[in-house]
């Protein structure tokens, strides 16, 4: 409750709150201890109940308040790296898996329908060798914020390892996958990277999967929609394949 308080209201009011409460309590206390030992209540006592509480209570609160408020904004940061992509600051892949089992049971549940759209960036060891790794690493993270921008606010995205990404797409059926997916790729290929006044370009290979209340485990969905990236990449890269059509 302290720490809603504290991050409604910020330091100093929730200082001032928790000071008025504690000037009440101590009239309250002192009122009641001094009825209950003479039988009345002097107005020393008043005043001593309301002086101490106002000279005391606002630096320990302020102290303590601070010190509740940095734990709070320190576990947010910690939180934050440890779903975050360093590089690109897409989320991890740990926490892209977290994600997608919730969505998975949520889809089970509800029986809706979700996506996964996975995409490889094509010969991209080529930009490591030609161009060296700090070029690399910049088409990375131009890539990862091209498709952050490109998301929706209930998308998960994520670098799933080396030049691979992934989108989890909740409430999206194979039409719209595609659509996402084909918008992605022709989006990548028109970028233009800058690197040392020499521009880079790169295309991707995409696997697209819809789950289907067939596929009874996340594994299962990545299985398919990595089959479907491989078939991208075999059938000559820089084009989106959908896992269902495989099987045609």
């Amino acid at each position: 409750m302290l720490r809603k308080l504290v991050k409604q209201l910020g330091i100093v009011k929730t200082s001032v709150l928790v000071t008025i409460v504690a000037v009440l309590f101590s009239i309250g206390l002192s009122v009641t201890i001094e009825f209950l030992l003479h039988g009345e209540v002097s107005s020393q006592v008043i005043v001593f109940a309301i002086t101490m509480p106002i000279l005391i209570a606002p630096i320990f609160n302020f102290l303590f308040l601070r010190m509740v408020f940095q734990l709070e904004d320190l576990q947010a940061k910690f939180r934050a790296v440890s779903i975050t992509d360093e590089l690109t600051q897409a989320f991890n892949r740990r926490h892209w898996i977290e994600l997608a089992e919730l969505e998975l049971a949520r889809a089970k549940r509800y029986g809706q329908v979700f996506s996964v759209i996975i995409f490889d960036l094509d010969d991209f060891k080529r930009v490591n060798d030609t161009h060296g790794h700090l070029a690399g690493d910049l088409v990375l993270r131009q890539v990862s914020r091209i498709c952050l921008s490109a998301s929706r606010k209930m998308d998960a995205f994520a670098r799933y390892g080396g030049e691979e990404f992934i989108f989890l797409l909740p409430q999206s059926d194979k039409p719209h996958a595609r659509l996402v997916a084909e918008r992605i790729r022709q989006e990548l290929a028109q970028a233009r990277f800058s690197f040392n006044q020499t521009e880079i370009r790169i295309t991707v290979s995409v696997g697209v999967v819809t789950f289907d209340q067939v596929t009874s485990d996340l594994e299962g969905l990545l299985m398919r929609v990595d089959k479907a990236l491989y078939a991208a990449k075999k059938a000559g890269k820089n084009r989106s394949i959908v896992a269902e059509e495989l099987t045609r």
